[in-house]
């Protein structure tokens, strides 16, 4: 996953998006940016999560087998399925 969200976040930083003219930032590449960024947000992540007593794992990679999981753990109301569409 960590590969799959860097390659995600690598596509966002490439500018110009011709990757014939991708430069790099300072020393690092794009991909190292993105690396960077999700290692920061997941870190970030786990120390907001340390201390807390309940806590639902969601994979985006299987978002729609656990978005419903979470979905019932809230106590969510409406349509699943328009909200599940709305990912796609």
């Amino acid at each position: 996953m960590r590969a799959a969200s860097a390659s995600s976040g690598e596509e966002r930083l490439a500018f110009p998006p011709d990757p014939s003219k991708q430069i790099t930032i300072s020393l690092f590449t794009c991909r190292d940016a993105a690396l960077e960024m999700v290692e920061t947000a997941t870190a970030n992540i786990r120390h907001f999560l340390k201390d807390k007593t309940s806590v639902a794992h969601a994979r985006l990679e299987h978002a729609d087998q656990d978005f419903p999981v979470s979905w019932d753990l809230v106590g969510a109301d409406g349509s699943l399925e328009d909200a599940l569409s709305e990912g796609a």
